[in-house]
């Protein structure tokens, strides 16, 4: 195989990259202290302590929440597009703005109030359960994931204005719908 056979890959940015790399560390963690949990179940007759309470509030959320802004970033979330295929080009162009805009708002939102919840775990030192797991400092992982969200959203929704304006002033303006195409 020659290198002009090889699919050239964009090299992404640094921050997307360490995201990444937590991501698939904390899978990586989940299924080591499983698998650590069951052989000391096993070899031992005796559990490893608060496993649950490490991998349910720890590791889980550090690889969903990771995971959300990687989609985000990589626009690989799951579309239903059968109605949205049928529209014109301008109402495709309307509908992803307005669907944006919502991204954006609700994220916005739940940066709000997850703040808050993250504010008052670390007030109050949260801890998982009855064990001695403190949990606080993951609930900030939720308005930072969601931040990151919403900035993608806001840079994407830019973008589709930007391109949007650019057609319209090389006099490529969108068509009202499809029919109105030559």
């Amino acid at each position: 195989m020659t290198s002009h056979d090889t699919v050239a890959t964009e090299r992404q940015p640094l921050w997307f990259r360490w995201l990444t790399l937590a991501a698939a560390a904390a899978i990586f963690l989940i299924v080591f202290h499983t698998l650590a949990n069951v052989a000391s179940r096993f070899l031992f007759n005796a559990p490893l302590p608060d496993t649950n309470e490490w991998i349910s509030t720890w590791y889980l959320p550090i690889a969903v929440l990771a995971g959300f802004v990687l989609a985000e970033y990589k626009d690989e979330h799951i579309e239903a597009t059968a109605v949205y295929d049928r529209l014109g080009a301008r109402s495709r162009l309307v509908l992803a703005a307005f669907a944006q805009i919502c991204v954006v708002a609700l994220c916005i939102l739940f940066i709000y109030f997850t703040a808050l919840e993250a504010l008052h775990a670390q007030q109050i030192g949260l801890r998982a359960g009855v064990t001695t797991v403190i949990i606080w400092p993951v609930k900030w992982l939720v308005p930072a994931a969601f931040g990151g969200i919403a900035l993608l959203a806001g840079v994407k929704l830019v973008r589709m204005f930007r391109d949007a304006s650019r057609s319209a002033t090389q006099n490529t303006a969108l068509p009202l719908d499809e029919e109105s195409l030559p």
